[in-house]
């Protein structure tokens, strides 16, 4: 296949291009030192290329490039990539499905989702999206939020109507989107210790031999449009260049020139959304330890004692405070932290987890049911249970992905 080529670009040249620079490509074929037949055979093929890369640019995705692995690609991006193959297909009378497609997009990308969802709905199809995003609750046409709270606190529709109902009405998603409630009011920063992670002539992907000074002891923030760069840098770079400093790690860093700073940080935690577990058996509970310490109370009653027994149909009949052990991992982790008061070993790892705005997940809740930001705050909770040594750098992508303005609150420090 590679002895193939057109201009000068063989397939794999191709599928190595950004959607843009793809699309770029084939929008010049009109300037293509080519025969008049080869016009011919390319135009139908050539229009039909550049719709599928319009549509993957219309929901967000320009910065891809179609040989990426699908490994690599996020949920919504995988989402959005599917969205896009709907645009073509001419379908009409379809309800379409969407959950959380505006994770990962920057305000200025978000509107182009929104442009491609009215394009659908414009041609007789119907969209049911769940979503947190301001704008994409705007320019909806019918608003349910459900609430008030989440898990057993939930379940109700506390509104239902248009924009301008939702503004007049008093419930909590009503009250941020007005602003008379404000996820962050913050007026005092922190000084940090004036020392810093420098990362000098980073090169990988798109990045153009930039030079970037990140401050320590302080919380920062790094954003920009989706493709600009933001992962290539701190999670291709940063990330993997720590971890092969301070644990060997094989996986080489993205191209760069050198970092200065490591003395500064005695380890790093990459938190990222990868799950927590691949079985439906790994769950919350057992991945924080919470779990570890249940069965020991439960192992240490008279009944089990006696019985001796593991888990079986017996285990079930073993009861701590009236509550079996299927009972306890049904429990969310706001009813659990109230029943497990007088444990501080479990009540720890619980109220961490509350504090990063997972209350409302029971306990028992399997890996492979969990989001990407679900899993990666079980992770967050989990590192900040342990005892801090200080000096540590926490890089974390996108966890902030699923919430509701409410909680971003105790997300954000």
């Amino acid at each position: 296949f590679l002895a193939v080529e057109v201009q000068g670009k063989t397939i794999d040249d191709l599928v190595s291009m950004s959607v843009t620079h793809m699309r770029e490509f084939f929008e010049a074929h009109e300037k293509w030192t080519v025969s008049s037949q080869e016009k011919i055979i390319a135009k139908p093929i050539v229009r039909e290329m550049l719709q599928r890369l319009l549509a993957l640019e219309n929901v967000g995705l320009e910065y891809l490039n179609l040989g990426r692995s699908a490994q690599t690609i996020s949920g919504g991006e995988a989402q959005r990539i599917r969205l896009a193959a709907q645009l073509n297909s001419q379908l009409m009378g379809i309800v379409y499905v969407l959950d959380e497609p505006s994770i990962g997009l920057h305000s200025r990308d978000t509107e182009k989702l929104i442009a491609t969802i009215k394009a659908l709905q414009n041609v007789g199809n119907s969209l049911i999206v769940v979503e947190h995003d301001e704008s994409i609750i705007k320019a909806a046409d019918w608003i349910i939020d459900m609430g008030p709270g989440a898990g057993e606190e939930g379940g109700i529709v506390v509104f239902e109507g248009d924009y301008k109902k939702l503004l007049a009405s008093k419930n909590l998603t009503a009250q941020y989107i007005s602003k008379k409630k404000k996820v962050s009011e913050k007026k005092k920063y922190r000084e940090g210790n004036d020392k810093f992670i420098e990362i000098f002539g980073a090169e990988e992907h798109n990045l153009k031999n930039i030079d970037v000074k990140i401050p320590l002891e302080k919380f920062v923030a790094i954003c920009g449009v989706s493709g600009s760069g933001k992962s290539t840098l701190v999670k291709n770079i940063l990330a993997k260049a720590l971890s092969r400093h301070f644990y060997n790690t094989k996986d080489l860093p993205g191209k760069h020139k050198k970092i200065k700073g490591f003395e500064h940080v005695k380890k790093v935690i990459s938190i990222n959304q990868n799950p927590i577990g691949r079985t439906p058996r790994s769950n919350a509970a057992t991945y924080t330890g919470v779990f570890s310490h249940i069965r020991d109370l439960f192992a240490a009653t008279e009944e089990a004692k006696n019985r001796g027994t593991r888990f079986s149909k017996k285990t079930l009949e073993i009861e701590y405070k009236g509550f079996n052990v299927a009972q306890i991992l049904d429990m969310d982790v706001r009813l659990a932290l109230r029943f497990f008061a007088r444990h501080p070993l479990i009540a720890e790892k619980l109220k961490t987890m509350e504090d990063v705005g997972l209350g409302y997940l029971k306990l028992g809740q399997s890996a492979t049911n969990l989001s990407g930001g679900e899993a990666q705050r079980i992770k967050l909770a989990t590192e900040l249970a342990r005892k801090s040594t200080g000096s540590t750098l926490y890089i974390l992508d996108e966890p902030t992905a699923g919430l509701h303005f409410d909680d971003l609150i105790r997300v954000t420090p």
